[in-house]
C-alpha cells in the first residue's frame, strides 16, 4: 500500500507539471499571439484604415484574449482539483510511513524478546542436562538397602502412618475373608 501510494503520488506530481507545462505554454502563446499580431497590425496600419476597421481588430483580439483566459481559468482549477488529490495522497503516504516504522520497531522488540527467551531457554537446558547428570551420578551410586535398615531409621511420625496402614489393610484382608466364607456357605446351601 505505501509504494502504492507513493506511485500514485508520483502520477500525481506528472500530472501537475504537465498541467503547469500547458499553463505556461498558453501564456507564452497567448503573449506571442498578442504581440504577433500587434506587430502585423502596427506594420500594416496606415492612414487609410478607419476607425471601424481598428475596432472590428479590436473586438477579435478581445475575444482570443478572453477565449485564452478562460481556458487558463480551467487550467489552474484542474490544477488546484490536482494540488488537492496530492495533498490527501501526501497524508496517506505519511500514515503508512508512521505505519511502516512502528510495525518495524515492534519487529525488533519481538526479535529481541525472542532472542532473550532464547537465552534463557538454552541456559534452561543446561541446566537440565546438568540435573540429568546428577540424578544418573547418584542412582550409581545409591545401594539397595533391606526393609529392616529402613525401619531402624524411622521417626515416631512414620512409625504411626505404618501402623495406620498395617491396620487398615488388616481390616482389608479380614472383609474379604469373611466375604470369601460367606460367598462358600452360599454355593453350599
Amino acid at each position: 500500500d505505501y509504494w502504492a501510494g507513493c506511485l500514485k503520488c508520483t502520477e500525481h506530481e506528472k500530472r501537475i507539471a504537465a498541467l503547469e507545462a500547458r499553463l505556461e505554454a498558453s501564456e507564452r502563446a497567448r503573449e506571442a499571439a498578442a504581440q504577433a499580431a500587434a506587430d502585423e497590425k502596427a506594420g500594416r496600419l496606415c492612414w487609410e484604415q478607419t476607425a471601424g476597421e481598428l475596432q472590428n481588430q479590436l473586438g477579435e483580439m478581445a475575444f482570443e484574449l478572453e477565449e485564452k483566459t478562460r481556458a487558463n481559468a480551467d487550467l489552474k482549477a484542474s490544477m488546484a482539483e490536482l494540488e488537492e488529490e496530492m495533498a490527501g495522497v501526501m497524508a496517506d503516504r505519511d500514515e503508512w510511513r508512521e505505519a511502516a516504522e512502528t510495525a518495524k520497531a515492534d519487529c525488533v522488540t519481538l526479535q529481541e524478546r525472542l532472542s532473550h527467551k532464547m537465552e534463557e531457554m538454552a541456559l534452561l537446558v543446561e541446566q537440565l542436562v546438568m540435573a540429568q547428570e546428577d540424578v544418573r551420578r547418584l542412582g550409581n551410586e545409591l545401594e539397595a538397602v533391606s526393609y529392616t535398615h529402613l525401619r531402624a531409621h524411622e521417626t515416631p511420625e512414620h512409625l504411626v502412618c505404618r501402623l495406620l496402614l498395617e491396620k487398615k489393610k488388616k481390616k482389608q484382608e479380614n472383609n474379604e475373608t469373611i466375604m470369601m466364607c460367606e460367598n462358600k456357605k452360599v454355593y453350599k446351601e
